[in-house]
This record gives structure tokens, sequence and C-alpha cells, in this order.
């Protein structure tokens, strides 16, 4: 079905609002379900102006300032599921400097806190994953060294 639509598309040169033909869909992997988040892009750099970027075209804004003014999270809420998807990284003060900044992990929250990655609906889990997969897409890719190349 996607490629009689991906075909009727192109045929009438309409450009897709949203990619979602072709982008594959992430599914958890075994043994994975009680986890509370998805760590795989852990240690990709880039820099905080373009995390800032990408995840505010993607739906993100930025998490609350904790202590010293510093900032680790963007968010993106889900409110008709009552869920907030949560791309956490190494941090950046505000006001904001394009610092070099590392991914640390995807996780997904409801009003109790952390939820189960087997709780989080696929289709959600899928999205999100490709959200924080383009983000990282953004910088060079992984270092062994992101701790102390991005510590706060």
């Amino acid at each position: 079905m996607s490629k009689a639509w991906q075909t009727h598309l192109t045929d009438y040169a309409v450009p897709p609002l949203f990619q979602q033909f072709g982008k594959g869909q992430y599914r958890l992997p075994e043994g994975r379900q009680d986890a509370e988040e998805i760590a795989d892009f852990q240690g990709f750099m880039l820099e905080a102006f373009a995390l800032r970027g990408r995840a505010l075209k993607l739906g993100y804004t930025r998490g609350q300032a904790e202590d010293g003014g510093v900032f680790y999270v963007y968010a993106k809420r889900f409110p008709s599921l009552g869920i907030t998807a949560a791309i956490e990284f190494t941090g950046n003060g505000l006001p904001e400097q394009n610092r070099t900044v590392a991914l640390r992990a995807l996780s997904f929250e409801k009003e109790h806190g952390k939820m189960a990655l087997s709780e989080v609906p696929p289709v959600l889990l899928s999205e999100c994953y490709d959200d924080i997969r383009a983000i990282a897409a953004d910088g060079p890719g992984y270092d062994a060294e992101w701790e102390k190349k991005s510590s706060w």
C-alpha cells in the first residue's frame, strides 16, 4: 500500500508534508521491554545550536533549567496520550552558548515518572527514535571521549 501512495505522490508531483514513507520502523530489541531509556546515540557529539535548531523543528522545547541555570533536556509533549518524550544531553547554560554537547538518551514520561519502553505506543516510540537519530546525524558522530569533551 505504501508503494502505491509513493507512486501516486510522485506522479502528481506532490511534495510530502512529512517524511513517512521509507523511514523504517524502530522496534524495541528483545529483552529491552523493561528499560526506561534508549541510549543508542549516547556519546554522539554536536553543537548546542544544531541540537536546539533540529529539536525545535521537530516540535521539542527546552526543558526546565536546573541549579546554576543549566538545562539537560528537550521535551516533546503528546497531551492526548499524557506522554512526554525527552531527549537528554550533557547540558547547556542560560543564556545558551554554542558549545559542544553530547546526546545521552531518549526516554518517555507520564505523570508518575519514566515509563518502561514497552508501555510506549510503538508508533510513538519509532517516531521519537527517528527524531533522535536525525539530531545525532547533525553532528560528526560518536566520540569515545564524549564525557571529557562535553562535560558541564
